[in-house]
């Protein structure tokens, strides 16, 4: 191609400001107006991302076993819980991070978990994590716990 760039090409011709072309993934596509713009009145096509996706080690590429998995949604979820309640133990603190009280709650949560390799749980726990940084749109350590 004659452009530097993968999937996602800008372009600027012809209009008052820029427009993105390729991919793009919409999260929750009812009620959604990206969705309706893009789909319904663009004629774009939209595939959807179900939740049934393996998850890979983040170490070796394999596919978690499903008891690993299912181990660490519990844990993040638990993990989650916990953080939110204990939010108002340091509602006065401007300077704790979501990540800091959810990494010692969660290092608390798993330290006498044996049924499996702890550092395949973390890994594991952190697909969870991450999902829950893309949506702020930060690091859980640039998340403020008291905002």
């Amino acid at each position: 191609r004659s452009r530097v760039g993968g999937r996602v090409h800008t372009l600027r011709d012809g209009f008052e400001c820029a427009v993105e072309l390729g991919a793009m993934l919409i999260t929750g596509m009812e009620q959604n107006p990206l969705a309706v713009l893009g789909v319904e009145q663009l004629g774009c096509h939209a595939h959807n991302v179900v939740e049934s996706c393996v998850l890979r080690d983040a170490k070796t590429g394999d596919v978690l076993e499903g008891n690993l998995d299912a181990l660490a949604e519990k844990y993040y979820n638990q993990t989650l819980e916990q953080t939110a309640a204990d939010r108002k133990k340091y509602k006065e603190s401007e300077t704790l991070s979501l990540g800091q009280i959810f990494q010692a709650t969660l290092d608390a949560a798993i330290r006498n978990e044996s049924a499996v390799p702890q550092s395949d749980l973390r890994r594991a726990v952190g697909w969870h994590v991450s999902n829950l940084e893309y949506g702020c749109a930060a690091t859980l350590e640039q998340v403020s716990l008291a905002h």
